[in-house]
C-alpha cells in the first residue's frame, strides 16, 4: 500500500498572518493617496470586489514576517514534512506569493490568491475539491472559512476567541483549535498611543513654573492643555506608523509596535487617531480659542511633516524644532502668561539643537544605510557643527538675558549660576550623542536621564530662587 498524500490548506489572511491584508492596503490608500481610494471605491461599486483588490495593488505592505502567528508557522515548517502546502488568500496572487516566500522560506508552496476570480469563501472551496490528496487539512479563522473547511478531512481553527464564538454558532462540524490569537488588550493601545512620549508635552507647563503663577485656574487649565496635546500627539503618532508601515516592519526596535506587529487592526487604529485629534482640539477651544488654534497648528505642522517635511534635510529637524516651541506657545495661552519673544528665540535654538542631534543619533545607529531620512553618513559632521552651532547660540542669549535683565525683581547674582549648569547640561548631552549613546529622543533623555534631570532642577530651582531672593546675595 502506497504513502497517503496529505495536503495542508492554510488561509493567509488572519490565519498564518494576524492581520488582513485588504483592510490594511485600504487604510494604506486612505492616507498615501485619497484619489486611488476613491477610484477603488467605485470599481467596487460598479465592478465588483475584485476589481477593488487590483486597484490597491500597490498599496499592499511589502512585507508581513513579523506578522506571522507563530504556532501556525510552526505547524507549516515542522508538521508537514513531505506534506504538500497550499497558501490561499483573497489578496492578488503576486502580492501573496511574494509574503509567503518571506515567511516559509524553506518550503515549497503553491500560492492561490485573486487574479481573475475572487478568490474567497465558495472559489477558495471549489480550489480545494482540485486538489489531488487522500486528506486534506485546512486551517481558518472564521466563520467565512466554512465552505472550505466543508471540503477538508481535517479542520483547524487558528483565530480570535471572538472568531470562535462566532464559528461554534454558525456550524455543527467539529473543528479543532490549533491556536487563539490574543485580541489586543489595553498594553498594546498604550504602547501605540505612546504614553511615554507624554512627557515632552510637559512643557506646556514651562510657561506657569517660569513665571512662578500660582493661580489654580491657570494651572487647571494648562493641565487640561497638557492632556488635550497628549492625545494630539498621540493620534498623530498612530497615523504615522500606518504610514511608515513597510520601514518599521524592517526596523529591529520598531517592528516591534504594534502596528507594525500586527497586533492592531490598522482600520481601528486610523479611527482611535481621528478621535483623539479630534478630541484634543475640540478641548483646546474649550480652553480658549488661542489655545485650540495653537494645538491646531500643531497638529497640521505634525501631520505635514510625517507626509512632506520628514525627509526633507534641514526642513525636517526645523519643523521639529517648532513643534516644541508650539508646545510652549499652548501652555502660555491655556495659562494666560505671556510668552516673551526672547524666551521663545532661547526655546527655537535649544530645540532646534536637540532636533539635530536627534538626527546625529539616527545616522549614528544608521550607519550602513546609504540614506536616512535624507542623510547620508558624512551629514553627520557638518550636522554636529550646527547642532553645536545652535547650543552656543543659545547659551550667549541666557547669558544675554542675565546679563541685561532690567526686572526689579531679579538677582543676577544668583542667576549667573544658571549658566555654568546650562553649558555642563548641552556639552554632555552632544558629547553622548557623539559617543553612539543616544539612544532615545533628546527630549525624552533628557527628562529621564538623572544628570539631565539634575541639572534641569537646579537650574529651575536658581531661576525662581532669583526671582525671590532679591537682596540675598547683593542689593
Amino acid at each position: 500500500m502506497g504513502t497517503k498524500k496529505i495536503a495542508i490548506v492554510c488561509d493567509f489572511d488572519g490565519t498564518l498572518v494576524k492581520v488582513d491584508s485588504l483592510k490594511e492596503a485600504a487604510v494604506r490608500c486612505v492616507l498615501s493617496s485619497p484619489k486611488d481610494f476613491l477610484h477603488a471605491i467605485f470599481a467596487l461599486l460598479t465592478k465588483g470586489r475584485l476589481d477593488f483588490k487590483l486597484r490597491l495593488r500597490n498599496h499592499y505592505a511589502q512585507d508581513y514576517n513579523n506578522c506571522a502567528d507563530k504556532t501556525v508557522l510552526s505547524y507549516l515548517e515542522h508538521t508537514s514534512q513531505n506534506h504538500d502546502i497550499y497558501i490561499f488568500s483573497g489578496c492578488p496572487e503576486t502580492e501573496l506569493k511574494r509574503y509567503v516566500t518571506q515567511i516559509l522560506r524553506d518550503k515549497k508552496v503553491t500560492f492561490k490568491g485573486s487574479t481573475d476570480v475572487n478568490f474567497i469563501g465558495p472559489v477558495k472551496a471549489r480550489a480545494i475539491t482540485k486538489i489531488q490528496a487522500d486528506h486534506i487539512i485546512y486551517i481558518g479563522n472564521s466563520k467565512d472559512d466554512i465552505p472550505c473547511w466543508n471540503m477538508a478531512d481535517e479542520k483547524l481553527f487558528a483565530g480570535t476567541p471572538r472568531e470562535w464564538v462566532q464559528l461554534k454558532k454558525s456550524t455543527n462540524h467539529k473543528i479543532e483549535k490549533l491556536t487563539t490569537k490574543k485580541p489586543p488588550g489595553i498594553y498594546h493601545y498604550l504602547k501605540q498611543i505612546r504614553v511615554y512620549q507624554w512627557i515632552k508635552n510637559t512643557l506646556v507647563f514651562a510657561p506657569l513654573i517660569l513665571s512662578a503663577n500660582l493661580d489654580p485656574t491657570a494651572w487647571i487649565s494648562t493641565i487640561f492643555a497638557f492632556f488635550f496635546m497628549s492625545f494630539v500627539a498621540s493620534g498623530t503618532y498612530i497615523i504615522n506608523d500606518i504610514k511608515d508601515l513597510d520601514k518599521d516592519r524592517q526596523h529591529p526596535r520598531k517592528q516591534s509596535r504594534p502596528i507594525a506587529g500586527g497586533n492592531i487592526d490598522p482600520g481601528v487604529a486610523l479611527i482611535l487617531s481621528i478621535s483623539l485629534i479630534f478630541t484634543g482640539i475640540s478641548g483646546g477651544f474649550m480652553i480658549n480659542p488661542l489655545t485650540g488654534v495653537a494645538i491646531c497648528s500643531y497638529a497640521t505642522l505634525t501631520l505635514l511633516y510625517s507626509f512632506l517635511l520628514k525627509y526633507k534635510v534641514a526642513i525636517n529637524f526645523i519643523a521639529l524644532s517648532i513643534l516644541f516651541c508650539i508646545r510652549v506657545i499652548v501652555g502660555g495661552f491655556a495659562s494666560s502668561v505671556t510668552v516673551t519673544d526672547v524666551f521663545l528665540a532661547f526655546c527655537l535654538l535649544v530645540f532646534s539643537s536637540l532636533a539635530v542631534m536627534k538626527r546625529v543619533s539616527d545616522l549614528l545607529q544608521n550607519l550602513e544605510s546609504q540614506n536616512y531620512k535624507g542623510y547620508i553618513a558624512t551629514d553627520i559632521s557638518v550636522l554636529t557643527n550646527i547642532g553645536v552651532g545652535l547650543a552656543v547660540s543659545s547659551f550667549i542669549l541666557l547669558l544675554h538675558y542675565v546679563i541685561d535683565s532690567f526686572s526689579e525683581d531679579f538677582n543676577k547674582a544668583i542667576a549667573m549660576g544658571i549658566l555654568p549648569v546650562y553649558l555642563y547640561w548641552v556639552s554632555n548631552c552632544w558629547i553622548t550623542t557623539s559617543r553612539g549613546e543616544m539612544t532615545d529622543d533628546p527630549i525624552v533623555h533628557s527628562l529621564t536621564n538623572w544628570k539631565s534631570q539634575l541639572s534641569i532642577s537646579i537650574m529651575l530651582m536658581l531661576f525662581l530662587f532669583a526671582h525671590t531672593a532679591k537682596g540675598f546675595i547683593v542689593d
